[in-house]
């Protein structure tokens, strides 16, 4: 490929003749220089956009990581294990404050686990005695023939265990 110029020129004496002067350049080596910088452009911008890729992969999975083990501390917690916490580790700003209220709703349930286990003791120990005396008093009544009014003491004084039930 060439560069080419032309330009029309009379000449200087008076015969009024015109010439035609032309220059030409090659051009191909500037061809071949544009050509090899678009293909270093292009590999450029495609390893830039892998670089970038792979850079958004790591730099992400490594700002989840904190979130990530917050699942995994929520995932060790049961109905069993109340005690675990998230406590005050490493975590971001941001996940600071939602560790710090997890954990306070830990406290609060566990709280409230350990009175709804103390109510099941206190009613399960109510519910015992009264059951035990109903059973003592008819194993002592069914044991020997009684009198009627033996067995009308017996029966009033179930009568009242079955109302306290009742009341329970």
């Amino acid at each position: 490929r060439f560069l080419l110029q032309s330009v029309t020129v009379r000449s200087a004496d008076q015969a009024g003749e015109y010439w035609r002067i032309q220059g030409a350049l090659d051009i191909s080596q500037d061809q071949r220089l544009i050509a090899d910088y678009q293909r270093l452009s292009l590999l450029v911008l495609l390893l830039g956009v892998v670089i970038a890729v792979v850079s958004g992969v790591v730099i992400t999975r490594r700002g989840l990581q904190p979130l990530q083990e917050i699942t995994e501390a929520t995932r060790r917690i049961t109905g069993s294990r109340l005690s675990a916490r998230m406590g005050h580790k490493h975590w971001p700003a941001e996940l600071d404050a939602l560790a710090s209220a997890f954990d306070q709703m830990l406290d609060r349930l566990e709280e409230a686990f350990n009175r709804l286990s103390q109510f099941s003791a206190d009613l399960a120990h109510e519910l015992r005695t009264p059951i035990n005396n109903l059973m003592v008093e008819t194993e002592v009544a069914l044991s020997r023939p009684r009198t009627v009014e033996e067995y009308r003491h017996l029966l009033e004084s179930t009568m009242e265990d079955f109302e306290r039930l009742s009341r329970m």
